[in-house]
């Protein structure tokens, strides 16, 4: 029993440290889904069609990167690539709208986590690992702020009478440099609502870069984890532990007995 114990426990740790990131990436995935059920909806010339496309790409690039990092850690290759790999691959390729539909396979992976721990287990992971589901939970807000922001002030600039952010880019990078509370100047809202917008851009910010502010301070000022913990006594283990016990106890009665 002290055999099969540990090997049976290996897998389900190794689900439980990926269960937060493959969260994060399917529903990254779905916010990506809406964006394009937007762009589908939407008329051609509508102001959102700059931000989404814009979006897009940004969306694009990271599950690019998340492609790379599963194919580095697959062993084998081929285990991944066959055919998860490949669909993963095929929906992060910029610049072909018709290729978006191979993100809802991503969507099979958080279905198989859920149902191999449940929701249950995802509630404790966050619970126990809260710096790590910090992290993801501010960079999902900060990209729908950045989103969301950026379509909300473009709707009223498109409307102004002299505006000063004309695409879609302007409003993203208007987004990125005020939910920054970095105030760049050289992209502002003139109308009334634009400027609401970033108002309530700006006071998120703040929250979610004094979140990010103490993950980074816990990460490098958390003193590092000791060794693992030696795994639970067997009961051979207790046996022999007797066994000890039971010949030490003879020798101390033996010398009591020597003694005059």
């Amino acid at each position: 029993m002290s055999k099969d114990t540990p090997s049976t426990e290996l897998p389900a740790s190794a689900d439980e440290r990926l269960s937060l990131y493959d969260l994060f990436i399917g529903i990254l995935t779905v916010i990506s889904l809406g964006a394009m059920l937007i762009q589908i909806l939407l008329p051609k010339g509508a102001p959102a069609q700059e931000v989404l496309a814009v979006m897009d790409g940004l969306f694009c690039a990271i599950f690019m990167v998340d492609f790379f990092l599963r194919l580095a850690r697959a062993h084998p290759k081929r285990s991944y690539l066959v055919p998860q790999g490949i669909f993963d691959f095929l929906g992060s390729v910029p610049a072909i709208p018709a290729l978006r539909f191979f993100r809802i396979f991503r969507m099979f992976r958080v279905v198989r986590v859920l149902r191999v721990g449940g929701p249950k287990r995802v509630v404790e992971e966050f619970a126990h690992r809260r710096a790590e589901s910090a992290l993801y939970v501010v960079t999902l807000l900060a990209l729908l702020v950045v989103m969301f922001g950026s379509l909300f002030v473009y709707a009223f600039e498109y409307r102004a009478a002299d505006p000063n952010i004309k695409s879609g880019g302007d409003a993203i990078w208007w987004s990125l440099v005020t939910i920054t509370t970095v105030g760049y100047g050289d992209r502002f809202p003139t109308s009334l609502g634009g400027r609401v917008v970033g108002a309530l851009t700006m006071m998120v910010g703040i929250g979610i870069f004094g979140v990010l502010t103490s993950f980074m301070a816990s990460k490098f000022l958390t003193p590092p984890a000791s060794e693992e913990p030696p795994p639970p006594a067997t009961h051979a283990d207790v046996e022999l532990l007797l066994e000890h016990l039971d010949s030490l106890s003879e020798r101390i009665a033996s010398l009591e007995r020597k003694q005059p």
